[in-house]
């Protein structure tokens, strides 16, 4: 599967600019979020579960840092794999533009986001430590995440973060 991108072209003075559409959006975003002097009813945040443009996705809500990493407002991307292998789940989402989500945060999308997923177990972005040839996974009918063989089929959906500074 090979995504299509889409450029935006700036004229900047006698010289033109040639920038992926989805790159600009994001800019955007991180500077409004990063802007301190914008009072509190400007911030360009949603509610849970909000569009925010196509090239962004569904607001899943706000994740902790992990190990001193900075925070992050997750986003759930639109689309989905159905039967594939952990390794074809990986592709695909770097292909949509994002990646798998951490096990931490599925629990966010389970806890936020329930109503966008087939009640059925995705692949995490994360593999299993004991065993490279397992990966994480998280049900999203009851809530429990657990580990399955990489081969097993699965469904995958994509996330993207936007760093909070």
């Amino acid at each position: 599967m090979t995504a299509v991108t889409e450029n935006v072209t700036l004229q900047l003075g006698d010289a033109e600019l040639s920038v992926p559409k989805e790159t600009l959006v994001l800019a955007w975003l991180q500077n409004m979020l990063a802007d301190a002097s914008r009072p509190a009813s400007a911030a360009p945040l949603h509610r849970i579960g909000a569009e925010w443009l196509d090239e962004v996705g569904l607001y899943a809500g706000i994740m902790r840092g992990d190990a001193g990493a900075p925070d992050y407002h997750l986003f759930l991307l639109p689309g989905e794999l159905v039967d594939a292998g952990w390794d074809k789940a990986v592709e695909w989402a770097e292909s949509a533009g994002g990646t798998l989500p951490t096990r931490r945060e599925q629990s966010l999308l389970f806890a936020n986001l329930k109503e966008e997923f087939e009640p059925a177990w995705h692949w995490a972005g994360e593999q299993f430590a004991a065993d490279p040839s397992y990966a994480w996974l998280q049900y999203f009918d009851l809530g429990l995440q657990g580990n399955g063989l990489k081969s097993y089929e699965g469904r995958a959906r994509a996330v993207r973060r936007l760093i909070i500074q």
